[in-house]
């Protein structure tokens, strides 16, 4: 029986199929040696797009194969089998298990840690060659025997997640995508990281951070929600664990580990059980330098005369002399620090301080009593025109949005004005809470003088992605004992946006779609 082959690679046996391509077995005959070779599938593709998608993919493989790292699966060998037209990747060999089938059993707290500091040391290694990964996820992490942790699909996952995405296939995994990826921006290393922050959050708790039964529910998770603090779901854990995570999984890449290197210590930190050795440089302050430890009170300065000042004179001449930086100033330090100076000024000068207080704090007590909002009256009587404050809306409609969510998912953007000094607004997608926010800006404005009041209204403007069909909207509006609920049909396409206008006066709440 003849042996199926790539290229020079002998088949052994199949290990994966997915999506994009089937993983093998394989043997290089030339110098003996057991491979896992990786084939690529191009369907729906032209000539010309299945060139540049054979050009890519050699040169991310070239790229790749630079990599040497003990947390890295090493890539040998790229090409494309003559017969088939198959193209393929050459990687080695690892026997061991799958991050993802071992995190369907409980793992020991000290192992996870050590798992994650060591895929972070690798990516932070690979980051410093200018290469992203862009699909971390316990599926692409294979644990040899002896416990070390090695990432694959280097070169690979960064076609099969960003090119030739077929009409209505999602490929990548969204739960572990960070917002950045998913909203189709610009991302870097610190993407990955967010990536291995899901999956360290599996690691400790057994359950995923951003979780739905659609794609979009997990997407709108991912860029709008915090996930469940860790210590909530294992009782094992401290608030160490939560802060490393919130760092891990932060919204904003900026606010996110700025390295994987930076990761991997906080990680050693909580294995050690000490606090995260980035959070206490963050607590850390600098101690203020000291310039004068004892203070001469007032008495004891008017008690020492003219003459004693003279006859120590010498000696405080001879006296060595230590030039301190000025103290810098904190709370604790600020107060008797402020005592002191004023202390020392001439008394006219802490007269006219005093009178210039006074007059700042005369003028801020007359704002404060003059235009503060006070709570609404909902008679709905005033015949004058509310004037809206705070509903700016942006010139382009849906601005406030992410915009690739997904081919089938709309955007809604709700709109519109109320008479509350403090509420809360509800927007419920087929009885499911999409969305609250808190209403301010309205009320009734005093004028300086008393003489009457002038009724204030606020604005709000927000968008929030929709899954495309036909769905019930309910808003709900609340502040104090007014309640009104009101209900709307609407249609949503995939990739469209619908404007819903809302209106709150009179004890009433209305709603219109505006095309």
């Amino acid at each position: 029986m003849e042996k199926q082959t790539l290229g020079r690679y002998e088949i052994a046996a199949e290990l994966g199929r997915g999506a994009m391509g089937t993983v093998y077995q394989a043997r290089d005959p030339r110098i003996n040696r057991t491979v896992a070779i990786k084939t690529i599938h191009v369907r729906g593709a032209s000539a010309e797009e299945e060139k540049e998608f054979l050009d890519r993919f050699f040169r991310e493989a070239q790229a790749a194969g630079k990599l040497a790292h003990p947390g890295i699966v090493t890539v040998y060998d790229a090409g494309e089998d003559e017969a088939s037209k198959t193209p393929y990747i050459v990687m080695e060999y690892i026997a061991g298990a799958t991050l993802e089938a071992m995190s369907q059993k409980s793992m020991a707290l000290p192992m996870a840690l050590d798992l994650t500091r060591q895929l972070a040391e690798a990516l932070h290694y690979a980051h410093a060659q200018g290469i992203v990964h862009r699909d971390i996820k316990p599926a692409n992490i294979i644990v040899t025997d002896e416990g070390r942790a090695k990432i694959t699909d280097f070169g690979v996952a960064k076609l099969t997640v960003s090119e030739f995405t077929q009409t209505g296939q999602v490929l990548g995994t969204p739960s572990y995508m960070s917002p950045e990826q998913l909203g189709g921006g610009k991302i870097d290393g610190r993407s990955d990281l967010f990536s291995l922050g899901v999956t360290l959050y599996i690691l400790l708790t057994g359950a995923k951070p951003f979780s739905g039964e659609t794609v979009s529910a997990i997407t709108f998770k991912v860029a709008y929600q915090e996930p469940t603090p860790a210590t909530q779901l294992n009782a094992a854990l401290n608030p160490d664990y939560d802060y490393v995570l919130q760092r891990a999984l932060a919204k904003e890449a900026e606010e996110r580990y700025r390295n994987g290197k930076e990761f991997a210590a906080d990680l050693e930190d909580l294995r050690s059980e000490v606090p995260p050795r980035s959070q206490r440089a963050a607590r850390k302050r600098r101690p203020a330098a000291v310039a004068e430890k004892t203070r001469v009170s007032d008495a004891a300065a008017a008690a020492v005369s003219d003459a004693a000042a003279a006859a120590a004179a010498p000696a405080l001449a001879a006296a060595p002399t230590t030039v301190v930086e000025p103290p810098s100033l904190t709370w604790r330090s600020a107060v008797p620090w402020l005592r002191y100076r004023l202390a020392s000024l001439p008394l006219r000068v802490q007269l006219a301080l005093a009178l210039v207080l006074v007059l700042v704090a005369g003028g801020f007590a007359f704002f404060i009593n003059g235009p503060q909002p006070a709570e609404v009256e909902l008679s709905g009587s005033s015949a004058e025109a509310p004037e809206i404050f705070g509903a700016a809306a942006p010139e382009n409609f849906g601005a406030a949005a992410p915009e690739n969510f997904g081919s089938h998912t709309a955007t809604l953007r709700v709109r519109g004005t109320h008479p509350f000094h403090r509420g809360q607004l509800t927007v419920f997608l087929d009885n499911h809470r999409l969305q609250s926010i808190g209403l301010h800006g309205g009320g009734l404005r005093k004028q300086y003088w008393g003489l009457r009041k002038t009724p204030l209204a606020g604005g709000f403007d927000f968008s929030l992605p929709v899954a495309a069909g036909n769905h019930t909207l309910r808003v709900e509006v609340s502040s104090g004992g007014f309640f009104q609920s009101g209900q709307i049909q609407g249609a949503f396409s995939a990739r469209g946006r619908k404007l819903l206008h809302v209106t709150v006066s009179g004890g009433e709440i209305g709603l219109q779609w505006v095309e």
